[in-house]
């Protein structure tokens, strides 16, 4: 699948389309993958609450300890008293403030210094419900130009067929590599 870089830690930013019925096997696939070739995980979470995530995750035998999360919709879906963060946990109001999910990337990148990172964004499909194209599109710019500055990874989860020609061109251009789930 190679959705994290080769051994020689090249900086590297992928797009990776997933089919619809399986975005929750695609996301964890990417992680169990990051896990294995001793990347630390920040996953940045608008589809799926963290909790349901870690579950999953559990479920599939991955170490959760070193996984570390910044959720967009728990607060959003069920209100500010329903998460409590944590130093593995950090917990947006919304998932259209970009400016906060770009401080919070940050934010994990600077508790993680040192370690080997990938970054996994789930999902930019999603992000299409409460974003237009074009703040989606200067989003994937910016990250991915903070990303390859400070020498690390990030993975980009769509799903496939989900995004519109315009904005698939522009983000095709921010990334180095498309992967597309097969089978």
């Amino acid at each position: 699948m190679e959705t994290t870089p080769d051994e020689q830690n090249i900086s590297k930013v992928i797009l990776f389309f997933s089919d619809p019925q399986k975005i929750r096997e695609s996301n964890t696939s990417i992680i169990k993958e990051a896990q294995d070739r001793g990347y630390t995980p920040i996953v940045t979470t608008i589809n799926f609450p963290a909790s349901i995530l870690e579950k999953l995750y559990l479920q599939n035998d991955l170490d959760t300890s070193e996984i570390y999360f910044i959720d967009a919709i728990s607060k959003f879906s069920t209100g500010p008293k329903s998460v409590s963060p944590d130093d593995r946990h950090i917990f947006l109001n919304t998932p259209s403030d970009l400016t906060n999910l770009s401080i919070a990337i940050s934010e994990m990148l600077k508790r993680n210094n040192g370690k080997r990172i990938l970054i996994l964004i789930d999902s930019i499909s999603t992000m299409l419900i409460y974003l237009p194209s074009v703040k989606i599109s200067q989003f994937v710019h910016i990250i991915s130009s903070k990303i390859r500055q400070i020498e690390e990874n990030c993975t980009f989860l769509a799903v496939e067929g989900g995004l519109d020609p315009l904005l698939y061109s522009q983000i095709r251009s921010f990334v180095d590599d498309v992967v597309e789930e097969t089978g």
